[in-house]
């Protein structure tokens, strides 16, 4: 008889917060998938959650309730108190604060920790080529294992923006959860909470304004 033997990966999937926003959102949904898969996962958000916090089924959500400052050292410290006592196998940052935090954590006290960092933007767009940001933002990803991103000109942007090595990056495209809809039943029940018309014509908009 052949047995199968399950390897179990111990995550750290670290947000900006807990909240409805695309990274969150697309990380808490990962790390549900991996929870439900087997493997042990922390969904942890940097800074407080929002009154209805984001949860990531199955995984284990928390909240490091950080300073909002440009770098709060006892933010550091708090990430740092969390992986000693979880000792994940991988740390995976999902954007904005979490690189910065991320490298740190792994520059001063966990040098052989892997570190993947997820792309979901045009970088070059919110950075200016010669700025003190990109020259910073560049040395962090000197330090980041592998890069993923959501697309292939954002990922053709971050190595060109960051001069990151092409051979540690991958595309990997959101994936979307099947779920079943009753749209009439949707439908009713939008124009009772908003009190239109069953008959009024809807127009959706997915994003941010």
């Amino acid at each position: 008889m052949f047995t199968t033997k399950v390897c179990v990966i111990r995550i750290l999937q670290l947000v900006t917060k807990r909240q409805y926003r695309g990274a969150e959102v697309f990380a808490a949904e990962l790390s549900a998938l991996l929870a439900a898969n087997g493997h042990q996962v922390w969904f942890a958000g940097l800074y407080a959650a929002p009154d209805q916090p984001l949860v990531a089924q199955q995984a284990i959500n928390i909240d490091l309730n950080g300073s909002r400052k440009a770098f709060s050292f006892e933010l550091l410290k708090k990430l740092r108190r969390l992986v000693q006592d979880i000792n994940p196998d991988i740390i995976q940052a999902n954007g904005s604060d979490t690189l910065k935090y991320a490298v740190l954590l792994k520059s001063i006290y966990y040098p052989n920790k892997p570190v993947v960092y997820r792309n979901i933007s045009m970088v070059s767009s919110w950075t200016k080529n010669g700025s003190l940001k990109t020259w910073i933002n560049r040395q962090l990803f000197r330090r980041v294992d592998f890069v993923t991103s959501v697309g292939q000109e954002s990922l053709d942007d971050l190595v060109k923006t960051y001069q990151y090595p092409v051979s540690q990056t991958k595309l990997i495209r959101r994936g979307i959860p099947d779920q079943v809809v009753d749209a009439a039943a949707s439908r009713q029940a939008l124009a009772l909470e908003f009190g239109f018309s069953p008959n009024d014509p809807l127009i959706m908009h997915v994003g941010q304004f």
